[in-house]
């Protein structure tokens, strides 16, 4: 069991083993509710009260936007719309979902929850960006394999001075890398280290990166 509280924007976290010493019959009606249901099954729960946090999925369509199209290609994403959906009509965001989870939504109609899958993509609101859409941070990792384009590999010091400030000077970052900013073109590009990547606003003289106070200071301890 691996965990990541710096790609997830944890902050920090507990771990905590716990043993079961003997079987507890709890009173409430949500507990006499059988939990060995048949994913696929078509049994219907009867107390409306419970509820699963899976949903809606079901009666979601893929988002397959214009600008959700020009987003993969300036990224060269490699994934499937069937796996990115939004949870309704008015949701700029777009959400990863498993074909898994895709699959217990569909054949589970009774099943009522609030989310599911991981959020990837959010509107870009920034006016000289060259997509509408951009990267949310937290899950990128989950993706970043399947991105061919736009997506920069740097050393342990040029990552460290990416998240040492908001915005970074241009003139922090080594010769290399900015060369290599230069030949990709500014505007929106990931900037990876080892196993994080982090999506970055690109100007002349300085990069924005898109990622929350907490998670610049976490990074900063793994890399110190």
């Amino acid at each position: 069991m691996r965990f990541l509280p710096h790609l997830n924007d944890d902050g920090g976290f507990f771990v905590a083993i716990l043993r079961k010493t003997r079987h507890y019959e709890s009173k409430s009606a949500a507990a006499k509710i059988s939990c060995d249901i048949p994913l696929g099954d078509s049994t219907k729960i009867e107390n409306h009260n419970l509820k699963f946090n899976l949903t809606h999925l079901r009666d979601k369509k893929p988002v397959l936007s214009e600008s959700f199209g020009g987003f993969k290609q300036f990224y060269g994403l490699n994934v499937s719309e069937e796996n990115l959906l939004r949870w309704s009509d008015c949701e700029e965001s777009l959400y990863l979902v498993s074909d898994g989870l895709k699959s217990v939504a569909e054949h589970n109609g009774h099943i009522q929850a609030t989310l599911a899958g991981c959020k990837m993509v959010e509107k870009e609101y920034r006016n000289s960006a060259k997509t509408k859409l951009r990267f949310v941070s937290n899950n990128l990792h989950l993706l970043t394999e399947r991105i061919s384009k736009r997506i920069l590999t740097v050393d342990r010091k040029d990552f460290r001075a990416l998240v040492s400030s908001k915005p970074v000077a241009m003139e922090s970052l080594s010769t290399e890398t900015i060369g290599r900013i230069k030949d990709l073109d500014y505007g929106e590009i990931l900037f990876r280290y080892e196993d994080i990547t982090i999506p970055t606003f690109v100007s002349r003289q300085k990069i924005e990166a898109y990622i929350s106070n907490s998670a610049c200071e976490s990074f900063k301890l793994l890399v110190d």
